[in-house]
């Protein structure tokens, strides 16, 4: 059995259009290919990558990735998802990532049909279209800190997470995502260009006390989609959003109720 996981992983060197350093098979059986993101004289690292870049089907139904893998008595830890690791994936459906992944890079999932990432709760990064056009519809990332643009473009998203310590929402992070309640983190600063889309959005919360900075069209682009809109904010701090540019805009602004 080794020695068979061992010739597809030399397969995969050979062929030139791919990008792990080896591959192994998770406790269900199935390859997974990996990078090796070792630091210079860091614990030993990997990020889960692709077969060939833009294979739809080197991953399918769910997927478990396990923890650590070993290669060359080396144990080396899970802790990402590689760019484009899943991209175009047309036959994925779950992944289930372990506690130790802290990183999903740029396009890691960007139109594959996958519907549920689950184990993302120690998730700090999340690339620039990590999400784009998926079919996830929840997603839970407490520990987010920083979240690139477009990350969830065109998403079927309906719930999310996104913690309490992000303090920038870039350009089209959300934009054409499903209908949704907006939670946003004291500790936001900014809101970029169509991070949101006022037309699909319900309720909107916002934990700062200070409201955050936003672009003209960082929720919609006609001021009579957001007036429909309910905005939540903390008690003693209303004035200053009725004052504040877009804030000022929202058709209602109530106190977040304990």
């Amino acid at each position: 059995m080794k020695r068979i996981i061992s010739i597809l992983c030399i397969a995969c060197a050979v062929l030139g259009a791919q990008a792990s350093d080896f591959c192994r098979k998770n406790a269900d059986g199935k390859i997974i290919y990996y990078n090796i993101t070792t630091q210079k004289g860091g614990k030993p690292t990997v990020s889960v990558t692709f077969f060939q870049e833009g294979d739809a089907f080197t991953y399918k139904d769910t997927l478990n990735v396990p923890e650590t893998v070993t290669r060359k008595e080396v144990t080396y830890t899970v802790t990402a998802v590689g760019k484009r690791a899943f991209y175009y994936s047309n036959s994925l459906q779950v992944v289930n990532l372990p506690k130790t992944v802290t990183k999903i890079e740029d396009e890691a999932f960007k139109m594959s049909t996958v519907q549920a990432v689950n184990g993302t709760q120690n998730v700090e990064t999340v690339g620039i279209e990590a999400f784009y056009s998926t079919q996830v519809k929840s997603i839970e990332l407490p520990a987010l800190k920083k979240l690139g643009k477009m990350a969830f473009f065109e998403c079927d998203l309906k719930h999310f997470d996104i913690g309490s310590n992000l303090e920038r929402i870039e350009e089209g992070t959300f934009n054409f995502s499903k209908e949704y309640r907006v939670k946003l983190p004291a500790t936001l600063k900014y809101v970029g260009k169509k991070a949101f889309d006022a037309q699909r959005m319900a309720d909107v919360y916002c934990f700062g006390t200070v409201p955050p900075k936003c672009e003209p069209n960082s929720f919609c682009e006609k001021l009579s989609d957001l007036r429909s809109l309910v905005l939540h904010v903390p008690a003693g701090s209303r004035s200053a959003y009725e004052n504040a540019p877009v804030w000022q805009d929202f058709g209602t602004i109530v106190d977040i109720k304990e």
